[in-house]
């Protein structure tokens, strides 16, 4: 089980394994030749400008991207904001979806601040379930108002147990449509827990 770093002055060339070869975007981190099951990731402070697909090899145990927020393992303190604000914070942002998760599993997301404010979604779990997924003392920010929009976006398939945990989280979402959409899959068969906690 290995330990990354991301920073704002990273290269994704680099090897990613210490704060001085650090990569630089989450694309990198969570792609295909980023981090892999049981890893922990430290993301430095900084606005980190980018739409994220999860394209890594699903996780089957717990997989923490933190945010070093006192930059006690990067070196650098401070707020750890993803943004779909792709040029700045005054010109108006993508409208693609900000996170995808894209059906992977055992993702833990702690001290990071994710915004949007586009027709899109903050959290995209909608290609297929993604189980035992849990976000920590984030701060979701949405400013978009109209239809279409939101902060999460979650499908479960009939009969799965999600395992979601959403705990200490602060929501400041103003979009028209939903905060918060969860989709339970019908089916035929018995009654089941989906489990997907907010607290």
């Amino acid at each position: 089980m290995a330990i990354y770093y991301i920073r704002q002055n990273g290269l994704d060339s680099n090897n990613g394994t210490s704060p001085s070869t650090a990569w630089r975007t989450w694309g990198k981190l969570l792609g295909t030749t980023g981090m892999a099951s049981g890893d922990t990731a430290y993301i430095g402070g900084g606005v980190y400008r980018e739409l994220v697909t999860v394209n890594m090899t699903s996780a089957t145990t717990e997989t923490q991207i933190i945010g070093d927020t006192d930059g006690v393992y990067t070196g650098d303190p401070g707020e750890v904001q993803l943004t779909a604000y792709l040029t700045n914070d005054e010109t108006l942002p993508s409208t693609g979806n900000l996170f995808n998760l894209n059906g992977r599993d055992f993702l833990t997301f702690k001290n990071i601040t994710f915004v949007h404010g586009a027709s899109a979604t903050i959290i995209v779990a909608s290609t297929a379930t993604s189980t035992n997924i849990n976000f920590f003392d984030c701060v979701f920010y949405f400013t978009f108002t109209g239809n279409n929009s939101g902060c999460f976006n979650l499908t479960v398939g009939f009969g799965v147990s999600a395992n979601w945990v959403i705990d200490r989280c602060v929501f400041l979402c103003y979009s028209s449509s939903q905060n918060i959409l969860i989709t339970l899959a019908t089916g035929s068969g018995v009654d089941y827990d989906a489990n997907i906690q907010i607290l």
